[in-house]
């Protein structure tokens, strides 16, 4: 492997059913009309599932947010609504929103959600119905950002011309943070060695070690994927992470 070619590839080792059910101690209705009360913070495109994301935070949230210091109050929220995209027939080469798939909230309470750093994560289906999910999947992801108080979400920073533009967002975990350890291809699932390169298999793999992502599901993969890019730059070798569970492997 060069630096010259850098293949990146996205595996979910295994795909389970989650017997989880869902967590109906929080409703939406109790956030009826945070789309038109909150303050609206960015938007997001995701390319995995081609949802355009629409993000706000309540004052708490907002407050915590531009502090800077990654630090949030018991109540925070940040709440998202994920649509569907497609094209305008008029304007072909743009993508729009065409309904709603799902509603998101992120709710600080060190108490209640200690086990998750102190966000709670709530899943509703378009029609505001919860909807099951596995919140330790949640967290071990949010984890990629722990220096951000575990919110991917940044305040957009709209573009002035009579101003500097915007800097583009560092790596979400400091590099003194990032440990990578020298392994060979025995240590990866025997169904996913088939898909490495021959040369890869022979030689010695950087493997990324994070204490932090004890679970772990798609996103996961997808958000850790600039770490592994820039260590398989600077060491010249394949770079990938395994979950503890074996079910997600990004390389």
């Amino acid at each position: 492997m060069t630096k010259k070619f850098i293949k990146v590839f996205t595996f979910l080792i295994l795909s389970t059913s989650i017997s989880i059910a869902a967590d109906t101690s929080v409703q939406l209705k109790d956030y009826e009309g945070f789309q038109n009360n909150w303050e609206q913070l960015t938007v997001r495109f995701r390319e995995d599932s081609g949802e355009m994301r629409f993000v706000w935070g309540n004052k708490k949230a907002m407050q915590g947010l531009e502090s800077g210091k990654g630090a949030y109050e018991k109540g925070s929220v940040f709440s998202k609504i994920s649509f569907k995209t497609q094209d305008d027939p008029a304007f072909t080469s743009s993508k729009v929103p065409s309904g709603t798939r799902r509603v998101q909230l992120m709710i600080r309470d060190e108490d209640l959600y200690a086990g998750t750093d102190g966000w709670g994560y709530f899943l509703f289906d378009s029609m505001g119905k919860p909807v099951k999910t596995d919140e330790n999947a949640c967290a071990a992801c949010h984890r990629v950002v722990p220096d951000r108080g575990f919110v991917f979400s940044q305040k957009v920073e709209l573009a002035n011309i009579f101003s500097k533009q915007a800097s583009s967002l560092p790596l979400a975990i400091p590099e003194s943070k990032v440990v990578f350890e020298n392994t060979g291809s025995k240590s990866l699932p025997t169904n996913f060695i088939k898909y490495l390169p021959p040369i890869s298999r022979s030689q010695k793999l950087r493997r990324l070690m994070q204490p932090w992502f004890k679970t772990a599901f798609e996103g996961t993969a997808d958000e850790i994927r600039p770490l592994l890019t820039k260590e398989a730059t600077r060491s010249s070798q394949a770079a990938f992470f395994l979950s503890p569970d074996q079910k997600v492997l990004s390389f």
